[in-house]
């Protein structure tokens, strides 16, 4: 029978060891036949497999000969050789149980077009806002806050003035660096380009290279969790390399408590005083927004007393260093971006089957085209977990601020997280419209909250992927995920 998504761990190495049945070696040859992916990871183990075959027929035949040479028992010596022998095999081993052990339960790609579009519809909805954006070409920074961004290419000869000349040329939006959309208009007009994409779990990353016209090389970073642009690397032909960037806002106030109150005003009437550190984290709280970092999966505001503190999990090297030199302007706040415990959770994965499975053969009998549904559905679900933990931790910390300035300064930040949750939501329903029960119900206008993000999860997770033993039925899961999605 095809497969669901891709073989199993077990079926591969049955097929490249010769093990498996006659039925299944056809099966895996024919999908193998036309998926890249497998086809691949197939080669790096079967070689593999070569190797540690090779090195066991090598030590086989080296015993034989020593047994032949020397028939009385003497103790061994150890050389440099069997030393190195022996290194190279534990390694050539290791090496293949780390290949086999990783091997996901769902490969899951995506190709660049799809990502661009899906980058795309992402920017549309989000907030139109102006934004302001970094560019560094190599030692020099240009801000699109600056006055003479705007100015004519052709009138400047500094590396500003030449990047923007070229992106005129382009047709990139140069008010909108990290466009979606000028990114996919750049790539479909190419004639000859080779695309390349490559998913980590907090982004995707898609690149573009070809030989024509004056930009050769462009590639774009978004967030899994929404697909928001947050960094892309343009190579021009006459220019040196260009990383943009959205920048954190120029200007900082951070505001001072009055030294004089009116005496004669009742407390209790009396509106909350700011610290400076509050003042500080609210100003963190809207830059974390600003670098995009506001997922809910990278990083957090957290306080220790007076400090204001950044925690949270980015690996990316480039990207972390932003972190840290964007939150290093305001005084007194400290970073810590290797701390994953302060993140939101997630379901572990399971070998329970999908409950909606059958339904996601029938709608969509390409295995291929049904493993890229199945990952755009989690990453939407995801998206809304993130966002409510980030959402209910800046309505917590308003509390703590009562009837501050900074109380005040949250406000904007929380509508809007509000509003990217009920996004995050809809697109959801949208997406998993064909596995419901037709219903009258209607797309939430209320955010979810963490608690409900994470019931919301979990249930998506039992009914699309590999989830643990299943203990609710189809039609529970969906009765509780419309619930969920349609709160009021």
């Amino acid at each position: 029978m095809p497969f669901k998504h891709h073989p199993s761990k077990a079926s591969l190495l049955s097929f490249l060891n010769g093990t498996a049945s006659a039925a299944e070696q056809r099966t895996i040859s024919e999908h193998i036949a036309v998926c890249p992916r497998c086809r691949v990871v197939s080669e790096r183990h079967g070689l593999l497999l070569r190797e540690l075959g090779a090195y066991s027929q090598l030590s086989a035949q080296s015993k034989q000969t020593q047994a032949k040479s020397k028939p009385l028992a003497f103790s061994k010596k150890t050389t440099a050789k069997t030393i190195a022998a022996r290194i190279a095999g534990g390694a050539i081993a290791a090496t293949a149980l780390i290949m086999i052990y990783a091997w996901p339960r769902h490969i899951q790609t995506v190709s660049a077009a799809e990502l661009l579009s899906r980058a795309e519809t992402a920017q549309e909805t989000a907030d139109t806002s102006p934004h302001s954006y970094r560019m560094n070409v190599g030692s020099t920074t240009c801000l699109t806050t600056d006055a003479t961004w705007s100015q004519p290419g052709d009138s400047r000869s500094d590396p500003c003035g030449r990047l923007h000349g070229q992106l005129l040329q382009t047709h990139w939006d140069d008010r909108r660096m990290l466009s979606a959309r000028s990114y996919r208009q750049w790539h479909d007009s190419l004639s000859q380009r080779r695309d390349f994409v490559l998913h980590q779990e907090q982004y995707w990353t898609v690149k573009t290279d070809t030989d024509e016209g004056l930009l050769r090389s462009a590639s774009l970073m978004v967030r899994s969790s929404d697909y928001r642009p947050v960094g892309l690397t343009l190579e021009f032909a006459a220019l040196e390399s260009v990383s943009v960037t959205e920048s954190e806002p120029t200007e900082r106030h951070v505001y001072v408590p009055a030294t004089q109150t009116d005496r004669s005003v009742k407390s209790e009437s009396l509106e909350h005083i700011d610290q400076p550190e509050d003042a500080i984290e609210a100003q963190a709280w809207n830059l974390l927004r600003t670098l995009g970092g506001d997922s809910g999966w990278e990083a957090t505001i957290t306080r220790k007393g007076a400090e204001v503190r950044v925690v949270g999990f980015i690996d990316d090297e480039s990207r972390r260093d932003k972190f840290e030199k964007a939150f290093s302007s305001l005084p007194g706040v400290s970073t810590d971006l290797k701390r994953s415990d302060v993140l939101p959770k997630r379901g572990s994965n399971g070998e329970g089957q999908p409950l909606a499975e059958k339904t996601l053969e029938q709608l969509i009998p390409d295995s291929h085209q049904r493993g890229e549904r199945v990952t755009e559905i989690a990453d939407a679900s995801r998206a809304i977990v993130g966002k409510a933990f980030l959402c209910d931790q800046l309505t917590a910390r308003r509390t703590a601020f009562q009837n501050s300035p900074s109380a005040h300064a949250l406000t904007p930040l929380i509508e809007l997280e509000r509003a990217d949750i009920l996004a995050a939501t809809a697109r959801l329903s949208d997406l998993l419209e064909p596995l419901l029960e037709p219903d009258q119900s209607r797309v939430s206008n209320v955010p979810l909250n963490y608690s409900e993000a994470r019931q919301l999860d979990a249930a998506v997770l039992s009914l699309v992927n590999a989830a643990p033993k299943q203990t609710a039925s189809l039609e529970n899961t969906q009765k509780h995920i419309r619930s969920l999605l349609s709160k009021r």
